[in-house]
């Protein structure tokens, strides 16, 4: 006899929140009852990728703008630093007062 095979969220679990802001972009935060979950989406196939679980909002937050300034560039140290602290210092700012 086969067993059956479960698939989805176990009963009882609560519904997932989605965190999407142009600040964001490409990628969003799922939030769940155990974590935040970078994803990106494909843009052509429309297909999740779920890049990292993080249990603290500024940790999928830095990961986020980290992955911004992942492009094919070349960056002095500062210059990397720089643009680093502005994405995070949008982010935070965004959190805690609203402004985008």
């Amino acid at each position: 006899m086969s067993k059956t095979v479960v698939k989805g969220r176990p009963k009882g679990t609560t519904k997932s929140t989605f965190i999407k802001d142009p600040l964001l972009d490409p990628y969003h935060i799922v939030v769940d009852e155990n974590s935040f979950n970078l994803v990106q989406v494909n843009e052509e196939t429309k297909k999740e990728k779920v890049l990292g679980y993080y249990s603290v909002l500024g940790a999928a937050c830095e990961k986020a703008a980290k992955l911004q300034l992942l492009q094919d560039k070349s960056y002095g140290l500062m210059e990397f630093k720089n643009e680093y602290s502005n994405k995070l210092e949008n982010l935070k700012k965004a959190l805690i007062y609203g402004d985008n």
